[in-house]
């Protein structure tokens, strides 16, 4: 089933069959069909050939008429041959159009390297040269909690989604395996590991709603009652005064979405109050862009001032009570806040943007990332088997067993308003998917440089996460729906 599955996303990607080890020294690698798989695909076929007419009708077709003459050209590849021996290309790591990253072998020596092929900015995008970094060999690039086959599987839909490091877990019943493969940055050699974290970006908000939900259960809170109530030192407009918390769980708040943390950062700019309390007085003041109540409307604002609101709650910040009333009942032992990597903690993957051309750029470190007022909307991170105790603790919930929360508490946050002609609904923190047989409980998230999407499937008892650290939407849902197809049929 494993096999089908690869096959469906491999043919999607345009990517074909590939070697996983490199225990099989006589299978090529097939490289993808793009301008940057075929330009790479005739280098390493002259690169093999190594004589001065295979570089030379190398360079006449894919290298820069001209400047430098292609006696030179040919010297430098021989002598970098010479150097480094010959390199049997074996795992593709990323690749894009103009783009291609080469997990390849000495043989002889038995050493790794990445190959990262260089094209010129401008068309034709001339061959530029191959840059050569020192790696580890492809099996401290897959690392999993899970089976082989998941472990192949999951490398080989890194490869598919060409983004430098995929995680997945899979959820039956409460049988979780995980599973991750590929690197933590693009540009260097460290693979990532099981216990690596992955930013979950809005996924963050259907954590938050489990700790309202929490603190409802600990009658610190009531689903009914309304921001006027709960923020009475808060002047606002009178639309909002009778929000109630479930409400903006749902979106039914009216708010406008805030896009970005620049936008919650404007809002703060100057005020002497507390970060998320200023943000609540400067959103509750705008008007609001659809009626309250009555009409769904995502809003990043509205799980920003939910985080408010459990604080004044509980009388703890938003990150000690996720810490407290949810990562540590629920085993999160690997779950943080804000980007994986940062400038005292490198070890961990790094977030990457994606270029328009399809190249990736890496996330400078000591940069701004979500504000405190936009985190409790998107700024949770986790490992991948943290992840997967999180979705089937809900999906254990919603099949009606107690756990941390009460099976009631979770199926409310999973019931949303009724009525929905877009074939989905918003609950508190998920969506519903009801145009799905079996229906869908779903949300992805995305700070922009990583990608992560949560799928359960309730009737079936299954469930998957899935996180990479670049953001390739189409190619995570088909992992999502490839791997859920697998679930269901095994």
């Amino acid at each position: 089933m494993i096999r089908r599955v690869l096959a469906v996303v491999l043919t999607v990607s345009a990517i074909s069959s590939t070697v996983v080890s490199g225990q099989d020294n006589t299978t090529p690698l097939a490289f993808p069909d793009t301008l940057a798989g075929r330009r790479l695909q005739a280098y390493f076929d002259a690169y093999a050939g190594g004589t001065d007419e295979a570089f030379r009708d190398f360079q006449q077709k894919h290298g820069r008429p001209g400047s430098p003459a292609i006696e030179t050209r040919i010297a430098k590849a021989k002598k970098f041959r010479k150097t480094w021996g010959v390199l049997t290309p074996r795992i593709i790591l990323f690749s894009g159009e103009r783009m291609l990253n080469v997990l390849s072998e000495n043989v002889e020596e038995k050493k790794w390297f990445r190959c990262e092929l260089r094209l010129e900015r401008t068309e034709p995008y001339w061959f530029k040269g191959v840059a050569l970094y020192p790696a580890t060999g492809p099996e401290l690039c897959i690392q999993s909690h899970g089976t082989k086959e998941l472990a192949e599987a999951v490398a080989r839909f890194q490869m598919a989604a060409r983004v430098p490091a995929l995680a997945v877990g899979t959820i039956r019943g409460n049988e979780i395996e995980t599973a991750v493969a590929g690197v933590r940055r693009f540009d260097a050699v460290e693979a990532v590991e099981k216990d690596d974290r992955f930013h979950l970006g809005s996924v963050t908000k259907s954590i938050t709603a489990t700790l309202i939900g929490r603190l409802v259960e600990q009658e610190l809170l009531s689903w009914g009652s309304t921001l006027g109530e709960l923020l009475p030192d808060i002047e606002m407009r009178p639309e909002y005064r009778d929000v109630t918390v479930e409400e903006l769980l749902q979106h039914r708040s009216g708010l406008p979405k805030f896009s970005s943390s620049d936008e919650f950062r404007a809002a703060t700019e100057g005020s002497k109050l507390n970060e998320r309390t200023a943000f609540a007085a400067a959103a509750l003041k705008i008007k609001p862009v659809v009626e309250p109540h009555k009409e769904y409307r995502y809003s990043n604002a509205g799980y920003g001032i939910a985080g408010l609101l459990a604080e004044r709650a509980s009388g703890r910040t938003w990150e000690e009570l996720l810490e407290k009333e949810v990562f540590q009942p629920l085993g999160m032992r690997n779950a943080g806040f804000g980007w994986p990597a940062a400038l005292s903690r490198k070890d961990q993957p790094f977030g990457h943007r994606m270029k328009e051309d399809g190249s990736l750029q890496l996330q400078e470190l000591g940069k701004q990332g979500l504000t405190k007022a936009a985190a409790p909307a998107g700024d949770v991170h986790c490992s991948i088997h943290d992840f997967a105790r999180y979705a089937s603790f809900h999906l254990q919930a919603l099949r009606g067993c107690d756990g941390v929360l009460k099976a009631e508490t979770i199926k409310r946050l999973h019931t949303p308003i009724p009525g929905s002609s877009s074939g989905f609904s918003y609950a508190g923190g998920w969506f519903i998917e009801h145009v799905r047989i079996p229906e869908r409980h779903t949300h992805g998230g995305s700070g922009g440089s990583f990608l992560a999407v949560v799928v359960l499937e309730p009737d079936s008892n299954i469930g998957v996460v899935v996180a990479a650290n670049a953001r390739r939407v189409t190619e995570l849902n088909t992992i999502a729906d490839s791997l859920l197809d697998w679930l269901r049929s095994s």
